[in-house]
């Protein structure tokens, strides 16, 4: 059942003179590049704690894998777009953006939370939970994505569930021995 809220919300987004320009494209992308930035660094710190080699490697691998996707959304941001995001409650989604970019990508916390894990088990915990934020973002950045940028999304979306399935399945057969 579709709530009276999302029927209201859905007609605003329809309606040209209530749609407005809160949060540019180029914002969202500075914030998925330090997402995957963050990513990068993450997996090479694990990279060089965990013990087992094929766990360092997988987060070597991983860290690469963040690079190309900090590139991609680098590119994005560098071409030419007439493409903005676009909302009818720009407060309503600029605190979203802001309250997700506090809580997920520019917190100190969360970093120390990565500088103190030592063990392959929280490294992997850590890491699903990042890869499923990503997730998260991206995702909800679609809606607002110009159709070719849909395209480049999905195929970021795609790798990113790849490593979250990756990083489970390494860490169950890690659990298993």
């Amino acid at each position: 059942m579709i709530s009276n809220c999302a029927v209201l919300n859905r007609n605003a987004l329809n309606s040209k003179e209530k749609i407005m320009s809160i949060v540019g494209s180029k914002d969202v992308l500075k914030m998925a590049m330090k997402i995957e930035q963050n990513g990068e660094e993450f997996y090479k710190q694990f990279s060089q704690k965990i013990n087992d080699e094929r766990a360092s490697q997988l987060f070597r691998d991983l860290a690469k894998e963040e690079k190309k996707h900090y590139n991609i959304f680098k590119s994005l941001l560098e071409s030419p777009s007439d493409n903005e995001l676009k909302v009818a409650y720009p407060n309503e989604y600029k605190e979203y953006l802001q309250a997700y970019g506090d809580t997920l990508i520019f917190n100190k916390e969360l970093e120390k939370q990565a500088n103190s894990i030592n063990d392959i088990t929280s490294a992997f915990d850590f890491s699903i939970r990042r890869e499923l934020d990503s997730i998260l973002l991206y995702q909800d950045m679609k809606q607002y994505a110009s159709n070719k940028d849909k395209e480049t999304l999905d195929n970021i979306i795609a790798e990113e569930r790849l490593h979250f399935v990756t990083l489970t399945n390494k860490k169950k057969e890690l659990a298993s021995k």
